[in-house]
């Protein structure tokens, strides 16, 4: 591994997509593959910060460092929890050190926060639009879409500006589903005033 020639972060990455025996067999260590990237980018981080470069310069390339993290994040299998504990651990780290304006809580940011998430949830069970394992129920895409076309959803729950083509994603990943965009083209003016009527009872403002 020490001679593989492709950035210290591609080559995190790839130890994480392996199980702990492939590791062992490719004498592969995740922890030093983390020491070295932490080292790197604590380096390149303060270097920027020595030389007094400007803070778009510095916000630009710790995001792109957390943008890897968070990828792995998404892909990474529910029964890999100690890999998941670094990369959690690895991701407040780059936040703390570039003093990004990201939340740590684990949610997906198309939410204003894990609350406003969990509401979401709530809003599509209570409409059936999601099973109890999260997964996406016949006629589920217009309470979804009703949600997203909603003016009071988009004050206090979802993240704006929000694209469709970026809510379509993050849902995906969430419901393991393979909605289009295409998919939340219809619109039907009662089920949005059901989701406001549910938000404006049930919601903690």
């Amino acid at each position: 591994m020490d001679n593989f020639k492709w950035p210290i972060i591609y080559q995190l990455k790839f130890a994480l997509a392996k199980n702990k025996i492939q590791r062992a067999t490719e004498n592969i260590n995740l922890y030093k593959l983390l020491g070295l990237t932490k080292e790197k980018f604590t380096k390149e981080i303060n270097g920027l910060i020595l030389f007094e470069e400007s803070r778009d310069k510095i916000v630009r390339r710790a995001s792109s460092e957390l943008n890897y993290i968070l990828d792995s994040l998404k892909n990474i299998e529910n029964y890999k929890t100690e890999e998941r504990e670094l990369l959690l651990d690895y991701r407040d780290y780059i936040i703390d050190l570039a003093q990004l304006s990201v939340s740590k809580e684990e949610f997906p940011q198309i939410f204003k926060s894990e609350r406003a998430y969990n509401f979401y949830i709530k809003t599509l069970k209570y409409f059936e639009a999601i099973d109890d394992k999260l997964a996406l129920k016949r006629g589920g895409q217009k309470i979804i879409n009703a949600i997203r076309k909603s003016d009071l959803y988009k004050k206090h729950i979802l993240f704006q500006p929000l694209t469709l083509k970026d809510y379509v994603e993050e849902l995906n990943l969430i419901f393991r589903s393979d909605m289009s965009t295409t998919n939340l083209t219809d619109e039907d003016y009662n089920q949005r005033k059901e989701v406001d009527d549910y938000l404006e009872e049930n919601y903690d403002f």
